[in-house]
C-alpha cells in the first residue's frame, strides 16, 4: 500500500531535449503534497469494422503523454554572492516555461544581495526541457521532454504560491523505492505580509490607498504536442507554440481622485503591477507585471466593498524590452 502523505517529486533539467536527465535526491522539488496530480493521457483510436454485430471493438490508445499538477511555495535560495550564484530550486521548471533566467552579481561582492531574474523568451526550436520523477514510495513514474506553464497566486497572510503545469514524453512506470538524501533548500518561505504593492499607469502617478488581499497572474503558454510518425509512440515531444499572460487584482472601492481606474480603462493606459515581499536575505520576491484593463467589477467582502479587476500582460511599445511584460525576481 502506498500512503499519499509519502513520495517525492524530482526535476532536472535535460542535455538534450526528451533524453532522461536521471534526476538524484538533490533535484527534489517540496511541492505542496495535496497538489500535486499526475495524468497519464493518450488519444483513443476507435474501431468499427464491419461485421455481424454493432457491438465496440477495443480501440487503440496513441500518443501517450503525460501531465504533471502541483503547487510550489515561494522561496529563496541561500547563498547568493560572487562566486555562488543559487538560484531557486524550481530554476529548470521556469526554463523549461521559455523563461529567460539573468543573474545579477552582488554589489558589493560577497553582500549576498545577488539576484535572479525571469521573463518570456521566444525559442525557435523546443528550447530547455525537464525531466521529472515522481516517486510514490512503490513506483517511479517518469516523464521526459517536460515543457511548463504557471500561474501565480499572492494572498494577503499566507505562503505565496507558483502552480505548475508540465507536459511531456510517457516513459513506462516501473517498481522503485523513494530516492535516499533527499535535499530541499531549507529555508522557510516568506508571507505575503508587509508587502510593497504599486500599480502606476505609464507615464502617471501610482494610484493611492491600495488595500489589496490577493494577486494573481498566469503565464498561459501554450504547450502544442509535436506529432511525429517517425517516433516510436508518434510523439516527437512538445513546445511552447505561443503565450497570453493574464493578471487580477482585488483593491478595496475608494474614491474616483485616488483610483482614477475608469479613465485609465477608456484610454487603455499600461500599467506596472509591481508586487514585493521580504523574506530576509536570499528570501525576497518581486513580480512585475505591465498590465492593461480589460474589465472592472465589484464584489463584497465582509461588508467591503472591493474592485474586481483583471485584464492582459501586454508589451508597452515596440521600442519595449521583450519579455518584461512579466517578469518573476528571486533575491
Amino acid at each position: 500500500m502506498e500512503r499519499t502523505e509519502i513520495g517525492a517529486l524530482l526535476v532536472k533539467e535535460e542535455a538534450n531535449y526528451g533524453v532522461d536527465s536521471a534526476p538524484t535526491g538533490t533535484n527534489v522539488i517540496p511541492a505542496i503534497g495535496d497538489s500535486l496530480g499526475w495524468s497519464i493521457d493518450s488519444e483513443q483510436v476507435k474501431r468499427r469494422p464491419l461485421y455481424d454485430h454493432s457491438d465496440p471493438m477495443p480501440g487503440l490508445n496513441v500518443l501517450p503523454n503525460v501531465t504533471l499538477k502541483f503547487g510550489w511555495e515561494v522561496r529563496g535560495a541561500s547563498g547568493l554572492n560572487l562566486t555562488d550564484a543559487a538560484f531557486p530550486e524550481v530554476h529548470p521548471l521556469l526554463k523549461a516555461a521559455d523563461l529567460a533566467a539573468v543573474y545579477t552579481i552582488p554589489s558589493p561582492p560577497g553582500s549576498g544581495n545577488g539576484y535572479w531574474t525571469y521573463s518570456p523568451h521566444y525559442q525557435l526550436e523546443s528550447g530547455p526541457s525537464v525531466t521529472c520523477w515522481w516517486e510514490t514510495g512503490q513506483k517511479v513514474h517518469k516523464m521526459v521532454g517536460g515543457k511548463v506553464d504557471l500561474d501565480l497566486v499572492m494572498e494577503a497572510g499566507k505562503m505565496i504560491v507558483v502552480n505548475f503545469t508540465v507536459r511531456g514524453k510517457y516513459v513506462a512506470v516501473i517498481d522503485g523505492g523513494l530516492s535516499g538524501s533527499l535535499a530541499a533548500v531549507d529555508m522557510i518561505p516568506p508571507t505575503f505580509e508587509g508587502a510593497t504593492v504599486s500599480f502606476t499607469p505609464y507615464g502617471g502617478s501610482a494610484y493611492t490607498g491600495l488595500v489589496v488581499s490577493q494577486i494573481q497572474a498566469a503565464l498561459n503558454n501554450t504547450i502544442t504536442m509535436r506529432r511525429d510518425a517517425l517516433a516510436t509512440d508518434g510523439v516527437a515531444g512538445f513546445q511552447i507554440t505561443g503565450y497570453a499572460p493574464t493578471w487580477k487584482l482585488n483593491p478595496e472601492s475608494v474614491t474616483i481622485a485616488a483610483q482614477p481606474l475608469y479613465a485609465g480603462w477608456r484610454a487603455d493606459a499600461v500599467n506596472t503591477l509591481v508586487a514585493s515581499v521580504n523574506g530576509g536575505t536570499a528570501n525576497k520576491f518581486t513580480a512585475t507585471l505591465l498590465a492593461q484593463i480589460n474589465s472592472i467589477g465589484y464584489s463584497a467582502d465582509g461588508g467591503r466593498r472591493i474592485v474586481e479587476l483583471a485584464g492582459d500582460c501586454v508589451r508597452n511599445r515596440y521600442s519595449g524590452a521583450a519579455g518584461d511584460l512579466f517578469q518573476l525576481k528571486f533575491a
